[in-house]
């Protein structure tokens, strides 16, 4: 069975300050402390058993139950750090390289000083490394301590609020789906979230236990989960289903939950490894864009039948949360029109394969936008309509796009690299049109002009030639599938005249 994480966002209503006060002081203050506390053991070398008692004994007013969900945070953060740190020192790496470039041109004070942070910031990121540690974390978010360090007024205020507004509750099939925090149907089939907050501490011989009570709220959400909603309630309450619920204190008495829960799905997500299921005839590629989406569909011969494109605003220049509201519009747009089309699965780029640097101009405007969220959204929203999704390595889709197919169908450069995408999707390579490798002598004789110009790699220049000059060695047939495309994007980047004889 396959399976997706779904999220549903709720919001609380009705909280008075008495209820407010015990959920912050008796939940959320507790259970983050000892979070926090956690995470220093497990840096520290503790076991998780000997994590557990000694939580136990600071917090009485937290469950076992309690003290494991924090115990579990603790450990998805120190993961997280880990997995986070090679990363981060390879993008601060090409950060000082760009620095140090740009130092040789322009000798400002404010650039001598970045490269001389980043230099220190690489050598603490390599240290951590080879010591196996993981740089320090600012519970409550680095950007609100900064406003702390600045003395802002009421900064601390918030500071302290971030680091202790939420709690989790992990969900379980054997106490009817959540131990702390359940989704109940009232008798006027209304749903409301019921939360344990602890009451009073009882010790019964060596043990210590806390009686609670349950507070009631009344919840609202959006419409189209409701039976989803009503499911997990009702499943729940027979051990069949689990539900995590984090509850966040937004500010006095307003409080937002999200339930996290498994939504079955028919099918499910091939990684770029894998190959496309036998049972698809046809699929349809995307290319994503800051302003439009290219679709192209394409069967499994790697025939071309249509196309179409989604465009909207610049998601790069739009507000965060309208920017979320139109992307979760943009994926129900594109997969409506696929499955009206009848396509089976869709083709996506695979973003975790990092792309070639952008400009400088580029990178500003893509940073609110997330490409990733993008594909994720329509990820999710075609699973739930019962297609297939597939990544591929983003490799040259668009120059493949641009040089071969879009002058071929008379398309942008944007559909034909969806097109790529597409044919991709089931294993298809690209090779290149024989009106291009005709061209070849004339790209040769401009790259032995180029290897006369002193400011040109000539061992580069070299490489590229002989690739050319034996270009059969280097085609999809003899296991090389964008070698020849990669070639002649690198000679049109130093030459326009090589560039205009390869666009034909």
């Amino acid at each position: 069975m396959n399976f997706i994480v779904t999220s549903i966002r709720l919001e609380i209503d009705n909280i008075s300050s008495e209820q407010d006060l015990l959920i912050h002081e008796r939940l959320m203050r507790p259970q983050q402390s000892a979070m926090r506390i956690a995470y220093n053991r497990l840096q520290n070398k503790w076991t998780e058993r000997e994590i557990w008692g000694d939580l136990r004994d600071k917090f009485p007013f937290l469950t076992g139950r309690n003290v494991n969900d924090a115990i579990t945070q603790a450990k998805g953060i120190l993961a997280s750090q880990f997995e986070l740190l090679p990363v981060d020192t390879e993008k601060t790496k090409r950060a000082l390289g760009k620095s140090k470039n740009a130092q040789i041109t322009n000798k400002s004070r404010p650039l001598h000083k970045r490269v001389k942070s980043l230099y220190l910031k690489v050598n603490q990121l390599q240290e951590h490394q080879a010591n196996g540690t993981v740089p320090p974390v600012i519970f409550g978010g680095q950007h609100a301590w900064k406003d702390v360090v600045r003395r802002l007024s009421s900064a601390r205020a918030q500071w302290r609020h971030r680091r202790s507004n939420q709690f989790i509750s992990r969900g379980a099939k054997n106490n009817r789906g959540n131990a702390h925090c359940r989704l109940v149907i009232t008798q006027d089939s209304e749903l409301e979230l019921h939360i344990r907050v602890p009451d009073k501490i009882k010790k019964k011989k060596s043990k210590q236990t806390t009686s609670a009570i349950w507070l009631q709220f009344p919840i609202s959400y959006s419409k189209q989960f409701d039976t989803q909603l009503r499911d997990l309630a009702t499943l729940g309450a027979i051990g069949q289903v689990s539900y995590t619920v984090r509850v966040i204190r937004i500010s006095h008495q307003t409080y937002r939950a999200f339930i996290t829960c498994d939504e079955f799905v028919e099918h499910r997500e091939f990684s770029t490894f894998e190959a496309m299921p036998n049972w698809v005839t046809t699929a349809c590629g995307i290319d994503l864009n800051l302003d439009h989406i290219a679709i192209c569909i394409t069967d499994r011969n790697g025939q071309f039948r249509r196309w179409n494109t989604i465009t909207y605003p610049n998601l790069g220049e739009l507000p965060r949360p309208k920017s979320k509201w139109m992307i979760g519009n943009i994926a129900r747009d594109a997969v409506d029109w696929v499955k009206s089309h009848n396509a089976e699965a869709i083709v996506l780029e695979d973003l975790s394969i990092r792309r070639s640097s952008q400009s400088s101009r580029t990178n500003r405007r893509t940073v609110p936008f997330a490409y990733r969220q993008l594909a994720q959204a329509i990820t999710r929203r075609a699973l739930r309509d019962g297609l297939a999704v597939k990544t591929i390595n983003p490799a040259y889709t668009s120059w493949i796009g641009r040089v071969k197919f879009a002058p071929m169908y008379g398309i942008s450069v944007h559909v034909a690299a969806a097109y790529v995408i597409g044919r991709r999707g089931f294993g298809l390579d690209e090779r290149l049109p024989q009106k291009l490798i005709n061209r070849f002598p004339k790209i040769i004789e401009i790259i032995d002009y180029l290897a006369y110009s002193p400011d040109i790699d000539t061992e580069k220049l070299q490489e590229w030639r002989n690739r050319l000059m034996d270009w059969k060695k280097h085609t999809p047939n003899a296991g090389r599938p964008w070698l020849l495309w990669a070639t002649l994007h690198g000679i049109k980047r130093i030459s326009s005249e090589a560039r205009s004889i390869i666009l034909g």
